[in-house]
């Protein structure tokens, strides 16, 4: 071949006047030729069937009276590859990064049909799968494709247990996840013993959503090499209190986990509580919010007298005391905690930071509360910060001076909830609250919770429970503007006889 037709400028010009047919065969000459004549041909695209034709063969089906193209199988990750051979070459937008500033993915449909929009830019995705689609490429496209992923959420609607095994090769390929939402029922070991590698991962959240294979959830104990779950601050997961307090001690850095929910499917023996609160507070003493739940069936509700193995006391959580920084803490287990007027002031001088406290509003055993409305003035005392309250007592009337109470007027607290408390009169109890709460606080009334099999006297003691705690929420507002309008009043008062004095 004559050096002059070796020279890209020279081609590229004489190729440019040449019809798309010469071009083809142009392509096959050399490499050198193949070159320019491929990117004259691809330079501009106006028939979207030749874009797609190199991905998968196509085929014309007639709809009605017009004709569709589809492929003739899935294109797959290989497809793709070969496509990325012409994609530099087209000048005009018809690459199949759609949209290529495209960050956050959220897709409600078939995957197979949202590979048109993955690409390397992606870093947020959100999948809502609809059928399990087995044997299909589509999670292989995903790694292939989405190679950037930092946020990886899965909410499929049919359970989880059939997509395990693609769900592993994903992660396990997705170095660079930072946040990962799995459907509740999901941590099986080999799942956590994969995500347990992804040193860069931040936060790992099983969403607290019911599913038919909730129940079916089994021991989970993953074996776990060094550096495990090295980054992880936030952790939030369906498990057993015995294989929670397992994993915190494979953790290899338990003391970077600030935020912790633990729900438990089972109900939890108060051996074992109290175990997992030792750990906890000798292994994650940094902690700043820790959610505590284990299975609550509203058939559980009872009048009877409670009996030993359901009542949670001071030592049982004192454990936790060494968690100085908490902010949030809630409980939410089927046992009652039963703390003395004491116990109340330790529990709040342990924790002078907390801003939302929940402490078994709502135990099973209706009849079984020991702390009375006293109980509220140590969180006015010695939690400033305090925003929300939720606690089980027994409300009826203040015995605490008045004089010990007006402190409390700088409380920051907005809203009580007092589950099913045993409360007598409202009047007393709404007038009480008047000389604990600022203005603005509200009263959470608590909902009724029906179930067939629910005896008649538990029912309707949780129906007036709730009727005479809706009656405090209506009335306790008036009380307290009187109370702030007989405040003003008394202060214009000293204010005027001051004056005369002077």
């Amino acid at each position: 071949m004559h050096p002059v037709c070796g020279i890209s400028e020279l081609l590229e010009i004489i190729f440019s006047n040449l019809d798309d047919q010469s071009n083809t065969s142009n392509a096959q000459v050399c490499r050198q030729w193949g070159e320019c004549a491929l990117n004259i041909l691809w330079y501009e695209v106006t028939d979207f069937r030749r874009l797609f034709r190199i991905l998968v063969p196509m085929r014309k089906e007639p709809i009605g009276a017009s004709m569709c193209y589809k492929f003739t199988r899935q294109p797959e990750v290989n497809d793709w590859r070969n496509f990325d051979r012409y994609r530099p070459r087209v000048r005009t937008r018809t690459s199949l990064n759609v949209l290529p500033n495209l960050r956050t993915l959220q897709w409600d449909a078939p995957l197979r049909s949202g590979i048109v929009f993955m690409h390397d830019n992606v870093t947020d995705l959100r999948l809502h799968p609809r059928s399990p689609e087995l044997g299909s490429p589509c999670f292989r496209e995903i790694v292939a494709r989405m190679p950037n992923i930092t946020h990886l959420e899965l909410h499929p609607q049919f359970p989880m247990s059939v997509l395990v095994a693609d769900i592993v090769k994903v992660i396990r390929s997705m170095k660079l996840l930072r946040n990962i939402t799995l459907p509740r029922e999901t941590p099986a070991a080999g799942l956590m013993e994969a995500i347990s590698g992804l040193h860069a991962l931040h936060t790992l959240t099983f969403p607290d959503v019911r599913s038919a294979d909730f129940w079916s959830l089994q021991s989970m104990r993953p074996s776990l090499n060094e550096g495990a779950f090295y980054s992880l601050s936030s952790l939030s997961i369906c498990i057993c209190f015995e294989d929670a307090i397992y994993l915190f001690n494979m953790l290899s850095a338990p003391s970077k986990l600030h935020t912790i929910r633990l729900d438990s499917p089972k109900f939890e023996s108060l051996a074992t509580i109290h175990d997992l609160l030792v750990v906890v507070g000798k292994l994650i003493p940094s902690l700043e919010s820790f959610e505590l739940q284990s299975v609550l069936d509203a058939d559980g509700y009872t009048t009877r007298p409670i009996t030993q193995n359901y009542i949670l006391d001071i030592n049982t959580i004192r454990s936790l005391f060494k968690c100085r920084e908490i902010v949030r803490l809630k409980f939410m287990l089927p046992h009652s905690l039963h703390l003395r007027e004491s116990d109340v002031e330790v529990v709040a001088r342990a924790w002078p930071c907390i801003q939302r406290l929940a402490l078994n509003s709502m135990p099973n055993h209706l009849h079984s509360c020991v702390l009375t409305l006293d109980s509220l003035i140590p969180f006015a005392r010695y939690c400033p910060d305090l925003e929300i309250l939720a606690l089980f007592i027994r409300a009826d009337k203040l015995d605490i001076a008045h004089s010990a109470i007006d402190s409390t007027l700088r409380w920051k607290v907005h809203s009580f909830f007092p589950g099913f408390s045993d409360i007598e009169d409202p009047g007393v109890v709404s007038l009480s609250l008047s000389r604990i709460f600022p203005l603005w606080v509200t009263i959470i009334a608590p909902c009724p919770v029906t179930s067939p099999t629910m005896l008649s006297d538990t029912l309707q003691t949780m129906q007036s429970h709730c009727d005479k705690w809706k009656k405090v929420s209506e009335m306790l507002p008036l009380l307290m503007q009187a109370r702030m309008e007989e405040r003003n009043k008394m202060r214009r008062l000293m204010q005027s006889g001051r004056q005369v004095d002077m």
